[in-house]
């Protein structure tokens, strides 16, 4: 405590506000560049990640956790707390050749698009956010879904934001070696991801502007009080006030309303590295304990500016827990067991973990939404105070069965919390159903009425690709399709998913060995020009088969297999001299990334949705609507600057 007592929790330990979180030397930082793991390069406004997340294995301790950069640190100097060591040295037994390894698992990296959940939605509306506005965020989402099908910027936008469903970016690639977006495949592939998109927002996963997640460690200079964060950003320190969650938080009171403030002198020891939420290490409780029990050994929590969840939003009292569910086992201890004995607790704690758990957590997190959808719409007091109390036993068993694994303890759900029936967005199929008329409810409805309205996408052939092939290769390859198909069908006929997908991917990657004996164009041995013949021949073979059953889909093979030729042919086409750009850095500058510092005020205009957002010096007027205008018949995604020369720039 600030007297400097020490405060133990419920289950007698000493709260902590430091639990999981340590130091590390610049110069030890510096061997982890902000980008590594996405391939970058470093330019000369390098900085070292601000936060590490890690395992480090050294002379028999085992030690893991987060540590922040400490510029005041002497060289090659790494700090660790005793809440972050989980494995001591055995003095009795040590070990001859300790295996000593610092493993990075995360780092505090720029953050990227925000985007609500049920179960958040459900806490921002019960504390008060009106549910108009998730309605209108999902009427905006549900536009860009539509415009992607005909707008080249929110297409290449969705196919980035999608990429790990888009066979390795494969329709982002098209888009930028200039093939037309009404192409076949590319419309196809659109289609998939505009409806997977869709699918994602009637599940509760809207897009929030000014929201972002960030690594979580505590001060290191004491500056903060009780209440108080400092939020580093894009330009350096943030402040306000803010809202701050951590998921998979279910409390009333898992979000918290903070103050974020500036530090003076905070760069000192961490310069300017970026990224990150700096908690208090004042109060008899800390912070993150107070959000589902969070810690800082790697824990991203949600922070939000969003004006309209300031306004609105009013915290309930922090999650304590009242009751336990879990039955603790009497278990020997690990050196107590002999070899066979281990070996068997250690897989039946597998089996515990890997299926029991996740029965439990599964059972109070649905039965939990469920209560809390007839919390949102109920007015009577006496029925809302028993769904309260239900609702805050659920919160208990949930949390002690997400830490079933570390405490050995088996947590059930008492059958009078389970509900007998749910509400119809959770598509519970195997169990009675009611309709919601929450905001939930409401999100899932007018997500499900989107109608797409995409007819049969008519197949034809790209001028550039559409040319004579010799006999020879189209023979080839049509026998080689022919095979193909039938490999592709038994792939598929799995219900695994998983497996499904595994082995289409192993198919596919035969294909591309057959094309450039290698597994990619820039590593085959083969002479460009007979892989190029080979691919027109691909491209033949599989367009004159989509033409022929009418099915755009069947386009694919050409593009699964030999899309990096096929490219690079239509681009030589073209007569322009393409630049090359790494993945990374097309998403930093195409994907809209909705976490930049600027305030933000909705208005309505006459069959218009506009965004004002001020910037600096100038104004950016994001405009959604459709417009017959200049040669095209619907231009979505206009961008207007409004610049102080009130000089009008109009960027399509």
């Amino acid at each position: 405590h600030d007297d400097g007592s020490i405060v133990n929790g419920e289950d007698g330990q000493p709260l902590m506000h430091t639990d999981g979180t340590g130091f590390i030397s610049e110069d030890l930082a510096r061997l982890c560049p902000p980008s590594s793991l996405k391939g970058d390069f470093l330019n000369e406004h390098y900085s070292e990640p601000l936060l590490l997340q890690f395992r480090l294995f050294h002379e028999g301790y085992a030690v893991k956790g987060t540590v922040l950069l400490n510029k005041k640190l002497e060289r090659k100097t790494i700090q660790v707390r005793p809440s972050m060591i989980k494995v001591y040295r055995d003095q009795e037994c040590p070990v001859p050749s300790p295996v000593n390894s610092f493993e990075v698992v995360a780092i505090s990296d720029r953050p990227k698009k925000s985007y609500l959940s049920k179960y958040l939605i459900a806490l921002l509306n019960y504390g008060g956010v009106p549910r108009n506005f998730f309605m209108d965020i999902l009427k905006d989402a549900l536009a860009d879904v539509q415009i992607s099908m005909i707008n080249k910027r929110t297409a290449l936008q969705v196919a980035l934001l999608h990429g790990d469903m888009d066979d390795d970016s494969t329709v982002a690639r098209m888009i930028f070696s200039k093939i037309p977006l009404d192409e076949p495949y590319i419309q196809t592939r659109l289609c998939v991801l505009a409806n997977q998109q869709a699918k994602s927002l009637r599940e509760g996963k809207l897009p929030i502007d000014e929201s972002f997640y960030l690594m979580g460690t505590a001060d290191p200079t004491g500056a903060l009080n009780e209440g108080e964060v400092c939020i580093i950003h894009e330009n350096g320190q943030i402040s306000g006030k803010v809202l701050v969650y951590r998921n998979p938080g279910i409390h009333f009171g898992d979000i918290r309303v903070l103050t974020a403030i500036h530090i003076e002198g905070l760069e000192d020891i961490i310069g300017c590295s970026k990224y990150g939420i700096l908690f208090p290490t004042k109060g008899p409780r800390s912070s993150t304990d107070m959000m589902a029990g969070g810690d800082l050994d790697g824990d991203m929590y949600w922070v939000s500016r969003h004006p309209i969840l300031l306004k609105y939003f009013k915290q309930s009292h922090p999650w304590t827990c009242m009751n336990h569910y879990s039955s603790k086992s009497s278990e020997k201890k690990p050196i107590e067991l002999s070899d066979e004995e281990l070996e068997r607790e250690l897989f039946s704690h597998f089996l515990t973990a890997r299926f029991r758990r996740s029965k439990a957590m599964g059972t109070a997190s649905n039965s939990w939404l469920a209560h809390m959808d007839q919390m949102l719409t109920n007015e009577h007091t006496k029925e809302r105070n028993c769904l309260k109390e239900k609702l805050l036993e659920l919160v208990d068993i949930y949390y002690e069965a997400l830490d079933a694994p570390k405490t050995g303890g088996e947590v059930r759900v008492p059958r009078e919390l389970i509900p007998d029936t749910y509400p119809h967005f959770m598509e519970m199929t195997k169990s009675p159903s009611y309709e919601s008329k929450s905001v939930l409810g409401e999100i899932y409805d007018q997500a499900q009425e989107f109608n797409l309205n995409t007819p049969a996408i008519p197949v034809w052939k790209l001028p550039p690709l559409d040319v004579e092939v010799p006999y020879r290769n189209l023979k080839t390859w049509q026998r080689h399709y022919e095979a193909y198909r039938a490999e592709m069908t038994a792939a598929l006929s799995t219900d695994d998913v998983e497996a499904k997908r595994a082995s289409a991917d192993k198919v596919i990657e035969k294909y591309k060995q057959i094309l450039y004996e290698a597994s990619e164009l820039e590593k085959s041995p083969r002479a460009w020009e007979e892989i190029s013949l080979d691919s027109l021949a691909i491209f033949r073979v599989s367009y004159d088969y989509a033409i022929k059953v009418q099915d755009a889909k069947k386009c694919g093979f050409a593009w699964k297999v030999a899309g990096e030729a096929l490219m690079k042919i239509f681009i030589e086409s073209q007569n322009e001299k393409p630049l090359v750009c790494v993945p990374s850095v097309v998403r930093e500058l195409f994907v809209r990334n909705n976490a930049h510092e600027h305030t933000h005020v909705l208005i309505k205009l006459p069959g218009l949705r506009a965004s004002i957002i001020k910037w600096s010096n100038s104004i950016l007027l994001h405009i959604r609507g459709q417009y017959d205008i200049f040669h095209q018949a619907l231009i979505c995604g206009i961008d207007v600057y409004l610049c102080p020369m009130l000089a009008w720039i109009i960027r399509i």
